[in-house]
């Protein structure tokens, strides 16, 4: 679906090459993780790819989206292309809403901009489809400002957009890091639910390798601009080969025992 070749990304006002030469592809019905610290390029790459990088970013190389390079698209083809085909979910679900405007505003002007269909059927659309993330009194909730609901329901609501417009692409950049543990863990079921229900193709940016675990076919791990490693999720994390990603899986398993242990002593003590 998506083959990305000799990416370069440079930030034009200070020459800084921000991602250098890389490329990979996603398959249709697949999970793609990128993964990697702050700074190492992979919501730029993303970024990229749905063409949301600033006017002074410049990018050479290929996307091709069903062949077509995202590249060489002009603004409104590539607004069109977002609006149908490619969805983006990013890390903090409050930016993606008007805040003078309700939900149901900001859901229906998306859906009427992007689809030809009456107001009605947005209506039968947008409650399906909060229906198919879990989200209780639909109705009610389009009735709601975003500052009226938590950073999880957020983030579902953003799912049920993607699922309304029937998007063949979700790129979902950090979109648990604003969340605390519990509502991470009920956002990324809902990824997973989107995944197994609905064969959604997805690139999943994070820097949480437990998540990524848990969701992704493939991952490529980035750092300071560069791909150091690729390859189906389970090789990675059994078989490492850069010092980068034993360093990162190694960091996690010992985060995993130090907190095993400390609950465990807590767990006795109580």
């Amino acid at each position: 679906m998506l083959q990305v070749s000799n990416l370069t990304i440079k930030d034009t006002k200070n020459g800084q090459v921000i991602v250098k030469n890389i490329s990979f592809s996603i398959e249709a019905h697949t999970c793609l993780a990128i993964v990697g610290e702050s700074g190492s390029g992979k919501s730029m790459t993303v970024k990229a790819i749905s063409g949301l990088h600033n006017p002074w970013i410049h990018c050479n190389g290929k996307v091709l989206f069903e062949r077509v390079n995202l590249l060489g698209q002009t603004t409104k083809a590539m607004q069109e292309i977002r609006g149908n085909q490619i969805f983006m979910i990013f890390q903090d679900g409050t930016s993606a809403f008007d805040p003078s405007c309700t939900i149901g505003e900001t859901f229906s002007e998306i859906l009427l901009e992007n689809h030809q269909c009456t107001k009605k059927d947005v209506e039968s659309s947008m409650i399906a489809a909060l229906e198919k993330v879990l989200l209780r009194n639909p109705l009610e909730l389009l009735k709601k400002y975003p500052h009226q609901l938590s950073g999880g329901m957020l983030q579902r609501t953003m799912i049920a957009i993607s699922l309304a417009l029937g998007a063949k692409l979700i790129i979902a950049d950090e979109p648990t890091t604003a969340l605390d543990t519990i509502t991470q863990y009920e956002v990324v079921k809902e990824f997973i639910r989107l995944r197994q229900e609905y064969a959604a193709t997805m690139i999943f940016i994070s820097h949480d390798l437990g998540i990524v675990r848990k969701i992704a076919d493939y991952v490529i791990l980035m750092k300071d601009g560069e791909l150091v490693e690729e390859g189906p999720v389970e090789e990675i994390f059994q078989h490492p080969k850069s010092s980068y990603a034993k360093y990162l899986i190694g960091t996690r398993r010992e985060l995993g025992e130090n907190y095993n242990q400390l609950m465990g002593g807590n767990l006795q003590n109580a």
